[in-house]
């Protein structure tokens, strides 16, 4: 069975906390530590799309599509604002802009779609999480496929 959530946002700064919220509902279709590991994701990527793509005044709408299957988790946040996220090196010194390194460390592939505004999406395998076992055990490029 496929869960999937489909949300638009707007780009303010309650917009982490409604994806979160969407999140939560996947409770009890996925492992609970996974729930918090998509939590954390799209928290991070959420809010770069309201800090760095403009804000409200060139970014209206954030979409967040989320596909739960059986083994697996496809989350993908949109929105039609320019310019390209870049994930930092990690041993920079910054305290912030760590949202692509989590997303990198965290979920077994990742990637952005540039086609009409962009696209990040990550996977998240979650067969073995109640087992313990990590979520970038076995990481490949090959994309997901959910059905």
């Amino acid at each position: 069975m496929t869960v999937e959530l489909d949300i638009s946002l707007l780009p303010d700064t309650m917009a982490p906390a409604r994806a979160r919220r969407a999140i939560r509902t996947l409770r009890g279709t996925v492992p609970r530590d996974r729930v918090e590991d998509l939590e954390l994701l799209v928290s991070e990527l959420v809010t770069n799309v309201v800090q760095h793509a403009g804000g409200r005044e060139t970014v209206e709408w954030i979409r967040m599509h989320v596909a739960a299957a059986t083994g697996a988790v496809r989350v993908e946040i949109s929105d039609p604002g320019a310019g390209t996220p870049v994930q930092r090196d990690p041993y920079d010194g910054h305290v912030s802009g760590w949202g692509l390194t989590f997303v990198d460390r965290l979920s077994t592939r990742w990637g952005i779609d540039e086609d009409q505004g962009k696209t990040v999406w990550f996977e998240l395998d979650t067969a073995g999480a109640e087992r313990g076992e990590s979520p970038s055990s076995g990481r490949s490029g090959s994309d997901l496929r959910l059905g």
